[in-house]
């Protein structure tokens, strides 16, 4: 794994991480429902969040083939 691929993967569970706190803080500071619509409404904005996450690890592992394709491509011009 190259370290360009590590470091995004990295800021993407620091963002993860992060967005997932803030939600939570927010979700409980702002939360007018009763507890049981509260959780309702976590829930979904935690799958919602799961869907981006997966998303852009998706496209992260997209570039990442693309890139080895196109270098196995260059060498294979070089030689």
């Amino acid at each position: 794994m190259s370290n360009r691929t590590k470091k995004t993967l990295l800021i993407l569970g620091a963002g993860l991480i992060t967005g997932m706190a803030a939600g939570v803080i927010l979700g409980v500071l702002y939360a007018p429902d009763k507890g049981i619509e509260t959780r309702r409404r976590l829930k979904s904005q935690a799958r919602d969040l799961e869907d981006k996450i997966l998303d852009k690890f998706e496209n992260v592992r997209n570039n990442e083939r693309k890139e080895k394709s196109e270098t196995r491509h260059n060498v294979a011009e070089v030689v």
